[in-house]
């Protein structure tokens, strides 16, 4: 939940696993605040405390405010940030709504320890 600390324990692992040639993987623990689908509407599992508790550390709220008392980011900046992103995130939709339908066999396609991953 700090990018920063993510960061920094990645170029860890990278600079080691290109000195080593060992695998290594990193474990991230994570709060998910969207449920998975429209079944999660309510997220009847999650208590409304633990939900805030979680965003109080919510890892893109932190960097924005370290961000800020840095000086690297003010208010324009994050406009700027935001409707970037909004247009990046509807051009994504609209082309997932225009392609085609994929072959079944597509299904495996891509995934980690499927063909062709």
């Amino acid at each position: 939940m700090d990018f920063l600390a993510v960061r920094d324990a990645a170029s860890r692992v990278i600079a080691d696993v290109r000195a080593t040639g060992r695998p290594a993987a990193i474990e991230a623990r994570t709060y998910r605040f969207a449920g998975h689908g429209a079944a999660d509407l309510f997220q009847p599992y999650r208590a409304k405390d633990e939900v805030e508790r979680a965003r109080h550390r919510d890892p893109i709220v932190a960097l924005e405010h370290r961000l800020r008392e840095a000086g690297a980011l003010d208010d324009a900046k994050v406009q700027a940030i935001h409707r970037e992103a909004e247009g990046i995130v509807r051009d994504a939709a609209a082309f997932a709504e225009e392609s085609p339908v994929p072959a079944p066999a597509e299904l495996h396609t891509h995934v980690y320890g499927g063909e062709d991953a």
